[in-house]
């Protein structure tokens, strides 16, 4: 993705200017072609991108960014990025300029049945907190299926924070578990960490009024693999610019200090300092760890294999006792046999 805007400016000169990141979130295909890129002056150099994560590959934004003339890129999470339609039924020569590149019905609409929700224990988790959101509320401030991608950015603002605004705080399910599948023993306020809100697509009908209502959990907000996109050909030119993802909490502390810095009258830029973990050339932890697994498995063997041993000695030693009792037992008969011919000798002679 972000590849349209330098497909209609080949020369490099023509740069999208209006501030926004339709660069990194248009849905188009790579191209490998180098001379698309950005001259070095371009708007974007020496800077870091930062982009919210979307339907398409963390490599892809990266590649995207570097081609722009980025010195770095900053993929951080957000509410949108755990919601999709599905685009069944639908056409891309949409020529609208409402379509934005997107996918668009033939009827000309979608609903809250086209929508992809997030999952359960991948997305968000309603142990940590669950709300139950009325219809009217549901319907009124929130939106899954405004175009391109469905996910209306102003929902944010009804389901982030602890404060009565967040409407998984405004309908805790702890607080009322009339609803069909039942309640939260959790707080949302005080169990949610990430402090937001996924509406999961199920709804239950209340005993009490029987008012349809839509569930809420608390939403994930852990840091992700970057992991890379085989869809890429193996020709194209590799990401060499630093790339880190960021959660939506980091997201909201690092976005505050930018507009403090834009608001200031000093001008000064934020300037932004990114480290690599260092990687020795032997990982000498992975070496003990290895040999600690070793030394554990060793003692669980020997420790288990104690009735095997047991059982090998005693049968050890009865071999030993048979063959001891067979060995007395030829030396008696060899005895008894030799004191036969000895006394049939004395017969012999005394006849004689």
């Amino acid at each position: 993705e972000g590849w349209a805007d330098y497909r209609n400016n080949r020369d490099g000169n023509n740069y999208n200017r209006d501030g926004d990141d339709d660069d990194l979130n248009n849905n188009m295909n790579i191209d490998n072609r180098v001379n698309n890129a950005y001259p070095a002056n371009g708007p974007y150099y020496q800077s870091a991108l930062l982009v919210p994560r979307g339907q398409c590959s963390f490599e892809r934004k990266a590649l995207s960014a570097q081609r722009l003339g980025a010195s770095a890129i900053i993929v951080y999470g957000s509410l949108s990025s755990r919601y999709s339609l599905r685009y069944a039924n639908s056409t891309d020569d949409c020529q609208d300029a409402s379509c934005d590149d997107a996918k668009t019905r033939t009827d000309g609409y979608y609903t809250n049945k086209d929508v992809i929700w997030p999952g359960d224990k991948y997305d968000y988790d309603c142990g940590f907190g669950r709300a139950w959101i009325p219809e009217e509320e549901m319907e009124g401030k929130l939106d899954f299926t405004k175009l391109p991608g469905g996910y209306d950015e102003r929902n944010d603002a009804f389901l982030v924070g602890r404060g009565e605004g967040n409407l998984c705080v405004r309908y805790d399910a702890s607080l009322d578990g009339s609803a069909g599948g039942g309640g939260s023993s959790t707080p949302f306020a005080k169990g949610c960490e990430s402090q937001r809100c996924l509406v999961t697509g199920r709804n239950e009908t209340f005993s009490g009024d029987g008012g349809l209502r839509y569930e809420g959990c608390c939403a994930w907000d852990l840091h992700v693999w970057l992991y890379s996109d085989n869809s890429i050909p193996a020709t194209n030119e590799a990401v060499t610019i630093p790339t880190v993802y960021i959660t939506m909490e980091e997201v909201t502390l690092l976005l505050d200090v930018v507009r403090g810095a834009n608001d200031s009258q000093s001008g000064d830029p934020v300037v932004l300092t990114m480290y690599q973990r260092y990687r020795p050339e032997y990982n000498f932890s992975a070496v003990m760890i290895w040999a600690l697994g070793v030394f554990v498995a060793w003692i669980a063997s020997y420790h288990s294999s104690v009735e095997y041993r047991r059982l090998g000695k005693a049968l050890m030693a009865k071999r030993e006792m048979d063959a001891r009792m067979e060995g007395d037992e030829v030396g008696r008969g060899g005895d008894d046999r030799s004191q036969g011919v000895g006394s049939v000798g004395r017969r012999g002679r005394s006849r004689s």
